[in-house]
Formats: structure tokens, C-alpha cells, sequence
């Protein structure tokens, strides 16, 4: 997911150079739409192995809004939002330790 978002802020400057990114060789809508999947797998598991406080946060890197945003802003509320996912199922891991 974060790859994803990553390379959709220089997919302009890649391509130009000739890097082949994934947002190059996939065009910018299969990128986004690829990271969605991403985050949509990512609270599943979250979900299926946390339970529902810890993939809330997962669940809304889902309905981040992408396009027609600056990418560092999305790329610093997914990070947000992927950091009090991990950190929700920290709490989650040390309450079930004996």
C-alpha cells in the first residue's frame, strides 16, 4: 500500500527518466486502485486476527480519498492511520499475554 502511494508522487518525473514504478508500468488509476486492495487486505487480516477496534483505522486507509490530493497528505494519513492500527493490536496482544 504505502509502495503504491510512494510512487504515485513522482510517477511524472519517473516516467520522463525511465524508471519503471508501478505507477509507471500501471498507469495512476491501477496504482490507486491497487493500493486500495492493499488496505482493503490489510484490515481483513486486521479484523480476522485483532478483532474490530484494530481494523477500524485499516478500514479508513480504504476510503482515503487519492485522487485529485496532494500525495504527501495522503500518504501522511495513511501512515496515521497504519500506526494506530499497529498500535490498537499491541494493545490487543499484551492484554491476552499472561
Amino acid at each position: 500500500e504505502f509502495e503504491c502511494v510512494q510512487v504515485l508522487r513522482d510517477v511524472d518525473v519517473d516516467r520522463e527518466r525511465g524508471v519503471r514504478t508501478t505507477a509507471v508500468a500501471l498507469g495512476v488509476p491501477a496504482t490507486t486502485w491497487l493500493a486500495r486492495v492493499l488496505a482493503a487486505l490489510a484490515a481483513v487480516h486486521a479484523l480476522t486476527h485483532f478483532g474490530l477496534w484494530v481494523a477500524l483505522p485499516a478500514m479508513g486507509a480504504v476510503v482515503t480519498p487519492m485522487r485529485d490530493r496532494p500525495i504527501p497528505r495522503v500518504w501522511n494519513r495513511l501512515r496515521l492511520l497504519s500506526g494506530i492500527s499497529f498500535l490498537l493490536a499491541c494493545a490487543v496482544v499484551w492484554r491476552e499475554l499472561p
